[in-house]
């Protein structure tokens, strides 16, 4: 499975520090036989709103791959530590080929109406009131 962990680490903490914790966040995957695609220092930014008395943060962003063990362990580290304010863990779709777009110009202006679309006649339109155009309005 793929996931994306997200954690904030306090206003407060050196930058050599962050790079320890997220050493250790890094063996704790992969000793639960998970694996780091990557890993993102996002900085200090200020927060949204207070956490813990803390106004800014230095973000951490990793991809990773495991199971639901490597989950609950990560989870676990990151509560107990207590320079970590904030953690999120999400489970991603694996990423695949983007579609297939149009080969041609027709084929990409051409309405393909949906399963449930049903067609609409000029009658049952005639109850609604006409739009105004704010064009002469404007010309002033």
């Amino acid at each position: 499975m793929n996931y994306e962990l997200t954690f904030i680490v306090a206003a407060d903490v050196q930058p050599e520090e962050i790079e320890v914790i997220s050493a250790k966040v890094s063996k704790v995957i992969e000793g639960t036989k998970g694996e780091v695609k990557s890993i993102q220092q996002l900085g200090r930014k200020k927060l949204a709103y207070p956490i813990a008395k803390f106004y800014e943060g230095s973000y951490v962003y990793f991809e990773i791959t495991g199971d639901g063990e490597t989950v609950r362990v990560i989870d676990n580290f990151l509560k107990l530590n207590d320079r970590v304010i904030r953690h999120l863990i999400i489970k991603t779709k694996d990423k695949k080929e983007p579609a297939k777009l149009a080969t041609t110009s027709d084929e990409a202006n051409t309405f393909k109406p949906e399963a449930g679309d049903k067609n609409i006649t000029s009658s049952e339109l005639s109850h609604l009131p006409e739009v105004k155009s704010n064009e002469s309005t404007n010309a002033e």
